[in-house]
């Protein structure tokens, strides 16, 4: 996760880029403590949970950083990303949902809800690229489209009625791949 924040802060100082980009870098940012933070449990047994929750905190700052930073690029569409992301949200739930073993429905509206911000991300970027059609755009939809995969595929591996070991090793891929791509956005402004 290091590598991501290294090619991000690198191409960010080297295209000498205004501050608004900043919400990208921090998203990246978010995400390597997000990373730390969900793999400490298993060696910290007494406060694992409460350290799982914190990151998966980061990783929800992470993402609306990410939505944050591409709002500033398609101020005018605004409520049409809005609409794409509450669609996508919804059919993806939808779709996971069949295949989930949670009697807890608690979890069922933070997974929507985790569901949703991922779909916005998802949304705004391609807003980015709709109104840019730059490689810079490219980059940030495609990486949120593989993220918000990714994250999908760790629902359903850590949540779903079988374990399907597949799905871990897809969603790290999918993991990687999205944010390189996120971090590489930024040398193509």
């Amino acid at each position: 996760s290091s590598i991501f924040v290294t090619i991000g802060l690198l191409s960010y100082i080297s295209n000498n880029l205004s501050t608004k980009f900043i919400f990208l870098i921090l998203g990246l940012l978010f995400g390597l403590i997000g990373d730390i933070l969900l793999h400490l449990p298993s060696k910290i047994k007494k406060y694992g949970s409460i350290v799982y929750i914190l990151g998966v905190v980061f990783f929800v700052l992470g993402h609306i950083s990410y939505i944050t930073n591409s709002i500033l690029f398609c101020k005018d569409n605004i409520i049409i990303a809005l609409i794409v992301g509450v669609v996508v949200s919804t059919i993806n739930f939808l779709w996971i949902y069949k295949l989930l073993d949670v009697s807890n429905n608690l979890l069922y509206v933070f997974g929507f809800l985790y569901l949703l911000v991922l779909s916005m991300m998802f949304s705004f970027s391609l807003l980015v690229y709709i109104n840019s059609k730059s490689l810079y755009g490219l980059f940030l939809t495609i990486g949120s489209f593989l993220f918000m995969g990714a994250d999908s595929l760790l629902i359903l591996y850590s949540f779903g009625k079988k374990k399907i070991d597949v799905l871990n090793v897809i969603e790290l891929c999918l993991y990687y791949f999205g944010q390189i791509l996120l971090s590489l956005s930024l040398m193509f402004i």
